[in-house]
Order: structure tokens, then C-alpha cells, then sequence
């Protein structure tokens, strides 16, 4: 049984000519998800330095959750399930991503610990949190994606 908005999506579709609905195709997005990550180390680095790096962090980290929607790890739907190998990929690229946030939350945690003995920077602000909250974010959503586009070939156009 189909719902109303693929209902109101075919008749659409059928009034422009087309047969159906294209499903969405997962995209490799082996380059872009990058420059965002960088971006949010650029944001770190200036918070950790006194400037203000808020607006690099929650740019990267917005950027981010759109790029998330677009990359290779589509999301099951009734209409479209995944098969074996795509439920098999999201776990693998999601697990990547959640070793690394987990590596940076654990290293993070030892270095404000020690930040007096050491003189190092430790955030005290609410500004300080929110850039390394949303440095986190942006690699948790970017490194699932960098696993799944380099692990796996991208289709040629006519597939």
C-alpha cells in the first residue's frame, strides 16, 4: 500500500511524463566531507587560541548534517530495504566513525584533566563546549561517509 506522498509524487510524475519517481542513488562523496572536517579543526584551533571559532565548528557541523542525506549510507525504507552487503557497509562506516569520536572524547577527556599540570588549554565557557561538541559532530558524520565512498566503487551511470 503506498501513502499519500508517493501517491501524490506518481501522479505527479505521470502528469510531467515520467514512469516513476526516481529513488534517490547514493553518491560518493570522496572529497567533500574533507574540507569540513577541516573546517572544524580550523574552528578548534581558533577557540583553543582565544579567537572566536563558533561559527567555523557550527557551520562545519550544519554542512555536515546535509552531507549526511546525500552520501553513500542511504537510509532503509519500506519501499527500498537494504540488501546484505548496504546493511553491511552503513555498520562497518558507522563503526569507523564511532571509534574515532570515541578516540577523540577519551583523548580530550585525559587532556583536560591534566591541563593544569600539563598548562595546556581547558575549555571553561560554553562557547569552548559547543565548538568541541560540534568538532565532534562533524567527525562522526564525515568519517562514515569517507569510509563508505572509499571502500566501495562508484556505479557508472547507465548501472
Amino acid at each position: 500500500m503506498r501513502s499519500p506522498f508517493e501517491r501524490a509524487g506518481a501522479a505527479i510524475s505521470n502528469f510531467v511524463g515520467l514512469e516513476d519517481v526516481p529513488s534517490r542513488r547514493p553518491r560518493h562523496l570522496r572529497w567533500l566531507p574533507i574540507p569540513l572536517l577541516l573546517l572544524a579543526l580550523l574552528g578548534f584551533v581558533m577557540q583553543v587560541s582565544g579567537h572566536d571559532g563558533e561559527f567555523l565548528s557550527a557551520t562545519a557541523g550544519l554542512f555536515t548534517l546535509i552531507l549526511m542525506g546525500l552520501g553513500p549510507l542511504r537510509e532503509a525504507t519500506r519501499r527500498e530495504p537494504l540488501d546484505e552487503r548496504e546493511t553491511l557497509l552503513r555498520m562497518r562506516a558507522t563503526l569507523v566513525g564511532a571509534k574515532c569520536v570515541t578516540f577523540l572524547a577519551i583523548a580530550g577527556t585525559f587532556a583536560f584533566g591534566y591541563s593544569e599540570e600539563l598548562g595546556s588549554w581547558k575549555p571553561m565557557t560554553w562557547w569552548d563546549w559547543a565548538v568541541i561538541s560540534y568538532t565532534l559532530m562533524t567527525v562522526y558524520g564525515t568519517v562514515p561517509i569517507l569510509h563508505a565512498s572509499w571502500m566501495t566503487r562508484p556505479l557508472a551511470e547507465n548501472d
